[in-house]
Parts: C-alpha cells; sequence; structure tokens
C-alpha cells in the first residue's frame, strides 16, 4: 500500500501550481507583447482541455503539434490478488501520452548521455527547431 508524504515535503517540491501556472502564462504573454489578462489565459487553457477531451472521446486520439500525442488505449483485463483470492480486473480505458519527436530530441539531448555527447551536442541537432520551441516570439537568427 503506498503512503502519502507529509505535507511539508510535498510543499517543499518545486512542482508547478495553478495559480504559478497561470500566473507563469499571463508573464509570458505580457513579454510577447500581447497583454492578454489572467483570466484570458486561464479560458484559453481550459478551452483547449475541452478540445482535447472531445477528440479523445470521439476518436481516441489526439496530435497537439509541439507537444505529442495523446491516445486513449484499451487495457486488457488482468488477474490481480485481493486478499488471499485470486480476481480478474476488468478492461479499461487508459489515457497515454507519446511526447513530440523535437521535444524528444531537445529534452533527451540534455542528458549527458555517452552517444549524444559523442555524436552530437544539443546544438547542433535542431538549431532552427530548438529556437522557435524555446523562443516561439523571439526573432532569432544566427549570423
Amino acid at each position: 500500500m503506498s503512503t502519502k508524504q507529509p505535507p511539508e515535503i510535498r510543499e517543499k517540491r518545486a512542482l508547478l501550481r495553478t495559480e504559478r501556472y497561470y500566473k507563469l502564462l499571463t508573464e509570458k504573454c505580457a513579454e510577447t507583447g500581447l497583454g492578454i489578462s489572467r483570466d484570458l489565459v486561464y479560458l484559453v487553457h481550459m478551452s483547449s482541455l475541452q478540445v482535447i477531451g472531445r477528440e479523445l472521446n470521439q476518436h481516441g486520439v489526439v496530435r497537439i503539434p509541439h507537444v505529442g500525442t495523446i491516445a486513449l488505449v484499451e487495457q486488457k483485463s488482468r488477474p490481480a490478488w485481493c486478499g488471499k483470492m485470486r480476481v480478474r480486473l476488468p478492461a479499461r480505458k487508459v489515457v497515454k501520452m507519446i511526447p513530440d519527436y523535437l521535444l524528444r530530441r531537445i529534452y533527451n539531448a540534455k542528458k549527458n548521455h555517452a552517444l549524444s555527447v559523442y555524436r552530437h551536442t544539443r546544438d547542433e541537432v535542431f538549431p532552427e527547431y530548438r529556437d522557435k520551441l524555446l523562443y516561439p516570439h523571439a526573432d532569432v537568427r544566427k549570423k
């Protein structure tokens, strides 16, 4: 049986909480000159989640640009122990996420993996895509 960590340990972790998430999104929009309020950021975020949920219910797969693919996959029924008895858990639908190729390449190259250090650095892999992903509104051009 899993145990919950004490609240003070959970609070010390730098997890992105709801208020901080919307605050950072609002600040990012203010940096780009869009000047979007926090309420509008909240509405855009929630409407995108509603679109994702609707597409998952209708088609079972959602492809989100620059993020990845989210799929609703059926997990097979499987045996489990319930005390001393063996029971069969029924099949159920589970959400799976496959990250986008560029997102994986950028963040996997951050690790000091022997092959990634030997072959190339992160900047040599996809410099134009990396700049577009990390700084979408900045005019970053190498001269």
